[in-house]
């Protein structure tokens, strides 16, 4: 897929910059018919048997830029879902569609600095000739080394062949409309990355979910920080509800308290207008 490198001069206030990644976001999700981004569910936690850091731990750990690369692969898995699963742009047209500041240098920057990390991890592969637009051909987001397959499709597959099909490839969706309503330009990381964790534990759309410290450190391998910001950033726009619910509801039992959560996927199809309290 090829991204439409227009865009317009930017503001001081930023004016100019929202309406350029509204505007650059809408048009993409025209070129994937408003479908949801495809993310394997490994890529966000996993067994606690499992070695290493999950991907998108990894992703936030590598230091500055941990935000920029998380959004810049889960475009990527948005916009790359038709084969052969690549996307050709300019790195000023990756910052526009991430919403970065000042996209025609700084925000240009971060792109490019963000496509040397990927690459070097085996995200993605890139082809950059001279004098054109790099294209990324994205790689299993799981860090397999192999080639990427969209999982639904691989899934779909397997079922016609009477086939089961790989544990490996079941997925979330991520709304088209995180990118089109502009908050892959307002959360932060670790904001993303808490969107995702309750997507990953959200198996019965509309009930409350809840997972211990440890459970929640095993399986997705977030720090405390990282996953207390981040469902702080997430209840302030809405997006989640908090509540404090007994851990042992007997009355003869000591009170234990824990944090439940409620997902309201719907607010994304809103612009993230209120800030975080």
């Amino acid at each position: 897929m090829t991204v439409d490198d227009s865009v317009p001069p930017t503001n001081t206030d930023g004016s100019n910059e929202r309406a350029a990644q509204r505007a650059a976001a809408r048009d993409a999700s025209r070129r994937v018919y408003q479908r949801a981004a495809q993310v394997r569910r490994g890529f966000i936690g996993h067994d606690a048997t499992a070695p290493g850091p999950t991907p998108i731990a990894l992703l936030l750990r590598g230091g500055r830029g941990g935000r920029t690369r998380l959004h810049l692969l889960l475009s990527m898995l948005w916009l790359g879902s038709g084969a052969p699963h690549s996307v050709t742009a300019p790195a000023r047209s990756w910052a526009t569609l991430l919403g970065l500041p000042d996209p025609d240098n700084r925000g240009a920057r971060r792109i490019r600095d963000a496509i040397v990390w990927l690459e070097e991890r085996r995200f993605i592969t890139v082809d950059s000739p001279p004098g054109v637009a790099p294209t990324l051909m994205l790689l299993n987001e799981l860090r397999t080394g192999m080639d990427y397959s969209v999982p639904g499709a691989a899934i779909v597959e397997a079922r016609a062949a009477g086939e089961l099909g790989e544990v490996s490839d079941r997925y979330v969706q991520l709304p088209a409309a995180f990118w089109e309503n502009g908050w892959v330009a307002t959360l932060s990381g670790a904001g993303t990355a808490m969107l995702l964790v309750l997507l990953h534990a959200d198996r019965s759309r509309g009930r409350e979910i809840w997972f211990s410290p440890s459970t929640a450190k095993a399986t997705y391998e977030l720090s405390r920080d990282t996953r207390s910001a981040g469902l702080t950033e997430l209840a302030g726009y809405g997006v989640v509800s908090i509540s404090r619910r007994p851990v042992q509801p007997s009355a003869l039992a000591q009170r234990r308290m824990r944090n439940a959560y409620v997902l309201h996927l719907d607010e994304l199809n809103k612009e993230p207008l209120k800030a975080p309290s």
